[in-house]
């Protein structure tokens, strides 16, 4: 029999296993989640023998307290090997029985009993009499779960009494979805017809569309019993051909149930960092409408004894206060983030933005920036104006004389030549005025335009908090950016996990037509409860 599905199945295990670790360490996925992934190990029925041995076809025999499996396993091989009874040793533990050529290991950890049988007949089937799965121990429970992934055929033994019984269906449902499922009522030679149709549509309401279901005595004898077909049909899987193909649409199996797991897992991750994104730039913009409003108004009697010489005292421009505003806005973010599929390991990074140098950090740029500011107060317009107004001071009063004097001058000589008249009494006091005016009009505009120490101080606090605002963004980016990467890197190589899954499992073919619809009826489709 190829190994190409049980390779594959093997591999995609393995790079699921790395992937959940990987996860799991980044927050995005939890311990129980870890234990899903893992579960789909990869094992097959083919992990239990050497080389020599072949590849047997691994049948256990599950069901309730009390509803004959052992009684009808001795019917199955042929030989009384299994003991029977209420109280007997395979109800708190497994019982293996094989062909005495056959080499079995048993699964990793599991704890049973070996036993042989000389019946050639059935060489290539490997019995598997489980532990009552409706116990209440634990022990039980475990042992079960371990021996599944082993599993090519699980026959559901019920009887007339307790073929409702939802705890062992419960159980098997919930784990065996990669085995092939034959369905038995025994005991029948006590029950009725009516109750194996109620098995039926349980069964089909279950998700088995077309199920494989013998009705069986070990008692007396009933017209109902169908130990031979059963046993026929048993015959059948084990024979080399069909025997491949139920291994292979295992594999097959498992490899599908490994990319729906995986993509379950993932289904509520955030698709892009957007979400992330938009969580913080509304927190940030509350928080920059707030340190704006409330900080620069607390500040302003600050900024007034600065822009008159005064030092600020340490701790007075960036305080505790301040300090918890951006704690609160980081801490919004998060929740939201997380509310929007984020793992709280990755929106934890930004706890990690508030650190011991942010009050430091705060307080040096609002002092830098109010001494900035005082050294340069208003804006540029402003001091352009300013500064002209001061030129103009001193420039027009000169030209305003100046013309004065050249006026006076011309005005002397054009009347000695007899050109004109001489320059009027009236004339000094006009140039006077004009003077006046030259020098008043900017001195006045410049007293009305001079840049206020006091409004720059508070300019240079509203432009500080935006430099610790913007210094605050790009750390909270930062991190957000890196946690976005990792998420995109787990997203990826799970996309990848899981197209190869879906590859290998598309790639097994049934050995034949026949494996072909008997897979089909012996493997659920659905997972409902009944």
């Amino acid at each position: 029999m190829t190994s190409t599905s049980s390779d594959a199945l093997r591999s995609c295990a393995e790079d699921a296993r790395a992937w959940s670790d990987a996860a799991l360490d980044a927050g995005w996925l939890s311990e129980s989640d870890k234990a899903l992934v893992n579960s789909l190990s990869g094992a097959s029925s083919a992990d239990l023998f050497d080389e020599h041995s072949g590849e047997p076809l691994v049948v256990a025999l599950f069901g309730g307290t009390g509803v004959g499996k052992s009684s009808l396993l001795n019917r199955l091989v042929g030989e009384a090997i299994a003991r029977v009874g209420v109280i007997r040793p395979t109800s708190l533990e497994a019982t293996v029985y094989v062909h005495e050529s056959v080499t079995f290991s048993g699964p990793p950890r599991s704890g049973f009993q070996r036993s042989v049988h000389q019946n050639n007949k059935r060489r290539n089937i490997v019995w598997v009499d489980m532990p009552d799965v409706d116990s209440t121990a634990e022990h039980n429970r475990q042992l079960v779960l371990e021996f599944l992934p082993f599993v090519d055929v699980l026959i559901y033994v019920v009887s007339p009494e307790r073929y409702r019984d939802e705890a062992p269906w419960r159980l098997l449902s919930e784990h065996a979805k990669r085995s092939a499922w034959v369905f038995v009522m025994n005991q029948i030679d006590r029950g009725r017809t009516a109750q194996i149709e109620d098995l039926e549509r349980a069964v089909v309401a279950a998700g088995f569309a077309d199920p494989v279901l013998f009705a069986t005595s070990c008692g007396a004898e009933s017209a109902l019993d169908q130990f031979d077909a059963l046993a026929g049909f048993i015959d059948s899987l084990a024979e080399e051909r069909l025997r491949e193909a139920i291994q292979e649409q295992g594999h097959a199996t498992q490899l599908r149930l490994l990319a729906e797991q995986l993509q379950t897992l993932t289904s509520a991750w955030p698709a892009d960092s957007s979400s992330f994104e938009k969580a913080w730039l509304e927190h940030k913009n509350q928080l920059t409408t707030e340190l704006k409003k409330d900080l620069v108004e607390r500040l302003a009697p600050v900024a007034a004894r600065m822009a008159k010489g005064e030092a600020a005292q340490p701790g007075e421009l960036w305080d505790d206060w301040a300090t918890e505003r951006v704690s609160d806005a980081l801490a919004g973010t998060q929740l939201d983030a997380r509310e929007q599929g984020w793992s709280k390991k990755a929106t934890a990074q930004l706890a990690g933005v508030v650190g011991l140098d942010l009050a430091d950090r705060g307080e040096s740029a609002l002092r830098e920036s109010v001494h900035r500011s005082l050294a340069q107060p208003g804006g540029k317009i402003q001091r352009a104006i300013y500064n002209a107004c001061g030129w103009l001071q001193f420039a027009l009063p000169l030209l305003a004389l100046a013309w004065a004097g050249w006026f006076v001058v011309n005005g002397f000589y054009e009347g000695a030549t007899g050109k004109g008249a001489f320059v009027a009494d009236g004339f000094a006091m006009n140039a006077l005025l004009l003077a006046g005016l030259g020098f008043g009009l900017p001195w006045l505009l410049g007293r009305l335009i001079k840049p206020s120490p006091r409004k720059a101080a508070i300019l240079g606090v509203r432009n500080g908090l935006g430099e610790i605002i913007e210094h605050i963004d790009q750390q909270v980016l930062a991190r957000l950016a890196e946690a976005s990467k990792q998420l995109q890197t787990l997203d990826a190589e799970r996309e990848k996990i899981t197209r190869t899954a879906l590859a290998a499992a598309q790639e097994t073919r049934d050995i034949n037509p026949q494996a072909s619809d008997l897979n089909a009826r012996l493997r659920k489709q659905s997972w409902s409860m009944w």
